[in-house]
């Protein structure tokens, strides 16, 4: 519906928030973006786990990695018993790509924002516990134009909640997990060093920076451009697991 209703929000003069993704097409996610243009109205993209404290102290300090090689993360829900097969959220027509671009576009886009964008994807899905007819599990390597090489696994089908997020560097890596939060290990050194970040309110500062946008005083970190590409790299990662071959992301932006 992202297309419908804001061509309908921008032709009324109304500023748009999105939450991602974007839309399920890249030809959407285009016409929308241009309708917002067009109308001279701001679009902005609910991307809020890029904004948590732990990920923007890693982005703060990304120049004391060095070169970045690698990168390892996992976000997994448990949606045993609580999938609901008349919402779109889990249907393959509605959510297409199932728990990947439901939920693993979050790290993908963390993934792009800490190691840069990401130029091909290889991707493997399955269903293995919950019913319908969406993926619950998948897996996608993802090579950085920079280089470095990541990896991201996704789940609905774990036994509990998890996020994990590992960034290693020449100089230093970083560890995230949500239940020990985050530490760094750096070159030479025998141990961890335990990173204390503020607990902060993404959602909160996302729209709080909305309005700012809405009254000109700045741009959006995710516009409908950036969001745009965020979507292709999901679905170069879908159409890898369909065509068995890696994927270059240009392919879906042509």
């Amino acid at each position: 519906m992202h297309l419908e209703t804001t061509a309908a929000a921008a032709r009324a003069g109304k500023h748009v928030f999105l939450d991602k993704p974007i839309a399920n097409t890249v030809e959407d996610a285009r016409a929308l973006t241009t309708a917002c243009r067009r109308a001279k109205v701001v679009l902005a993209l609910g991307y809020q786990r890029r904004r948590e404290s732990h990920f923007r102290w890693i982005k703060q300090h990304i120049a004391e990695f060095g070169k970045l090689v690698n990168a390892e993360s996992n976000i997994s829900r448990d949606r045993l018993g609580k999938i609901d097969l008349t919402s779109w959220r889990y249907t393959a027509e509605g959510m297409p790509g199932g728990v990947m671009l439901q939920i693993g576009i979050h790290y993908t886009d963390v993934l792009e924002y800490l190691l840069g964008p990401v130029k091909a994807v290889s991707g493997q899905f399955a269903r293995l516990v919950l019913p319908g007819d969406n993926p619950d599990v998948a897996s996608l390597v993802l090579e950085h134009e920079g280089g470095a090489l990541s990896t991201l696994n996704a789940s609905y089908a774990s036994a509990s909640e998890y996020y994990l997020m590992n960034i290693y560097g020449k100089e230093a890596t970083a560890y995230y997990d949500m239940h020990g939060g985050l530490r760094v290990l750096r070159r030479g050194a025998t141990k961890a060093d335990a990173v204390a970040c503020a607990q902060n309110d993404p959602i909160v500062e996302e729209l709080e920076e909305f309005a700012r946008a809405v009254r000109g005083e700045v741009a959006p970190e995710m516009d409908g451009e950036k969001s745009t590409a965020s979507l292709a790299v999901i679905l170069a990662g879908i159409k890898s697991a369909k065509e068995g071959r890696r994927v270059e992301v240009a392919e879906l932006l042509r």
